[in-house]
């Protein structure tokens, strides 16, 4: 894979499943789907590579197969905010295709990726196929909705040291209830700056304030719970 690559999808069972688990395919008829998949793309990129900017003309969403890729806006100081992750079974890029404007993020591939690209024009004609749309529309934006929520919330919280807190153990509780001993994979210092609206050096301060105080322990790849209430309470978690 040197670089980007585009093709025409090859194993088309694997590319409808994919399509069929977005929310906006998943209750589309089959010959529907088979039709939007001949006009689909399948692109191929390497980790770095920059799949669209904020502010150019749209040309679809995306699915990913393989891989992760980062969305983000770029802020007036300079810094860039992350929006979300997508990773294998997700989709990205969608709002363009309802109203027709620019891609309002940016994103990149940081992993070798694999993505199924749906035109703005295949969907255009798609659209007229699938009589539960309006409802899959809703299911789409109530999920963007939340998210942009979620991270707004984040992003107000004003010590740097409760967000990266706070980020840890809500990383921690999708494992279940935090416990002494327990392992949270760590992003590098400077992608969790991007998640949460500040600076590497930021971030670098603020694991080290929660490791001195014993709240946890950096490992290789992750942070390990030292205290789970000493963490709980450095949280902006209520």
């Amino acid at each position: 894979m040197a670089g980007s690559a585009y093709g025409a999808p090859a194993d088309r069972d694997a590319w409808v499943a994919l399509l069929r688990g977005h929310p906006f395919f998943a209750e589309a008829p089959a010959q529907a789907l088979d039709d939007l998949v001949e006009r689909c793309r399948v692109k191929r990129v390497r980790a770095g590579t920059m799949l669209f900017r904020e502010g150019e003309p749209a040309f679809g969403m995306m699915l990913v197969r393989r891989g992760a890729v980062r969305v983000y806006r770029s802020l007036p100081d300079g810094r860039d905010a992350e929006v979300h992750r997508r990773g294998p079974g997700q989709g990205l890029a969608e709002l363009p295709l309802l109203d027709g404007g620019p891609y309002p993020t940016s994103a990149v591939a940081v992993e070798d990726c694999e993505l199924l690209v749906v035109p703005v024009t295949a969907f255009a004609r798609f659209l007229p196929h699938h009589p539960n749309w309006a409802a899959a529309l809703i299911r789409v934006l109530g999920g963007r909705l939340r998210e942009l929520v979620e991270q707004v919330w984040f992003l107000s919280i004003p010590r740097v040291r409760a967000r990266v807190a706070t980020w840890l153990w809500r990383e921690a509780v999708r494992q279940g209830p935090p416990f002494v001993g327990q392992r949270v994979p760590l992003r590098r210092q400077e992608d969790l700056a991007v998640r949460l609206g500040t600076t590497r050096e930021s971030v670098a301060r603020a694991l080290a304030a929660l490791e001195r105080r014993g709240a946890i322990r950096r490992r290789r790849g992750a942070c390990e719970i030292r205290d789970v209430v000493a963490l709980r309470r450095a949280t902006a978690v209520m």
